[in-house]
């Protein structure tokens, strides 16, 4: 029995032995060190992200001003309509003289 007892111990002990060199070896502090500063990298890097959001959305127009550009082009587009059609008259008008002369100069 004692004899189990003392396989146990080794067994725990050379167990505890690697578990220490494991330890050791992976360095920690080393590692925990190595992933601040990947975090804290990457939180400037969000940061500067976060910075060029902020100034875009500065320059970037209200609703109440989007509002506003949506009335002003819709005028335009009925400013447009109305030039369209004042066209269209005057080049049926045009139309109708050239065939009026082209009529008469036969003559």
């Amino acid at each position: 029995m004692t004899e189990i007892y003392l396989a146990l111990a080794a067994m725990q002990f050379l167990w505890l032995v690697g578990l220490t060199f494991k330890t050791w070896a992976s360095k920690p502090g080393e590692d925990a060190t190595r992933a601040a500063q990947a975090a804290s990298e990457a939180a400037e890097r969000i940061k500067g992200r976060v910075d060029v959001l902020e100034e875009r959305i500065k320059h970037m127009p209200s609703s109440d001003e989007l509002i506003q550009l949506e009335g002003t082009v819709k005028a335009i587009q009925a400013t447009q309509t109305q030039m369209t059609e004042s066209v269209n008259v005057v080049r049926n008008t045009v139309a109708r003289i050239e065939d009026h002369l082209r009529r008469n100069s036969k003559d």
